[in-house]
């Protein structure tokens, strides 16, 4: 559903909602809810999610990155369109933990905004993708032992 870019960015799209149904060796797997895409989308790893949600900020054009991507191979590959298969079988398992992911600058090669673990509603900014995992992981490594 990608929509006419404009100087005005939907409230609605600056804010991505991702459910994890599974996180094992420190890996993340579920579904990103974003209302820039018609469904819910499956991601397998941490680095596709986190690719994923890149890439939707690209799309949607905020916020603006204040870097290029870097690569050994030049290109930096894009998420592909359909990402893997049909979401419905990670719908039928339990939620470990939901975050509502509001990214507010990309500077600095990295991301800056806030999350919230909406089942405890606890909210914190973060300054980097780094200490975004980090925030997740403190989560998840308690609620999914």
């Amino acid at each position: 559903m990608p929509m006419a870019h404009s100087k005005f960015v939907p409230h609605d799209l600056k804010k991505s909602v991702v459910k994890v149904y599974d996180y094992r060796e420190m890996n993340l797997s579920g579904l990103v809810v974003n209302p820039y895409y018609d469904k819910e989308i499956q991601f397998g790893s941490t680095t596709m999610l986190l690719k994923m949600l890149d890439q939707l900020q690209d799309e949607i054009r905020f916020p603006e990155k204040s870097m290029l991507h870097r690569s050994f191979s030049g290109d930096v590959p894009p998420v592909p369109a359909e990402i893997q298969n049909d979401p419905e079988p990670q719908k039928k398992r339990k939620v470990l933990a939901t975050f509502e992911i509001n990214i507010l600058f990309r500077q600095n090669a990295s991301w800056q905004g806030s999350v919230v673990w909406m089942e405890k509603e606890a909210s914190t900014e973060f300054r980097s993708v780094l200490e975004l995992i980090f925030l997740i992981d403190s989560v998840l490594s308690g609620v999914a032992e």
